[in-house]
């Protein structure tokens, strides 16, 4: 059997944006289904309380709120280092937690 992304369980996705929402419709659908939540920086889309993809209305938190395992779907170099720093603050082990 091939390795599972994530394990069994659910992960979420960091970003409720553009890139986000692209990874999230990239996915099968089984993986699709295992998506608890997208997380972001952003309070507006936080406020929203949900993206709406698919047929479902997925919850969007704040990143300090969401749970492991991230997939993350960020650009690098947009943030200037505010992804990094934000990723960093959560204490966080790469390959485990995302």
């Amino acid at each position: 059997a091939g390795a599972r992304p994530f394990g069994s369980g659910s992960f979420t996705i960091w970003n409720a944006g553009k890139e986000g929402k692209r990874v999230f419709r990239s996915l099968p659908g089984r993986l699709q289904g295992r998506v608890a939540a997208f997380c972001d920086v952003d309070a507006k889309k936080v406020a929203r309380g949900h993206v709406h993809l698919e047929g479902r209305a997925v919850p969007v938190l704040h990143f300090r709120e969401a749970r492991p395992p991230l997939l993350l779907a960020v650009k690098q170099g947009l943030t200037g280092g505010g992804f990094e720093a934000n990723l960093a603050s959560l204490g966080l082990t790469e390959g485990e937690d995302y």
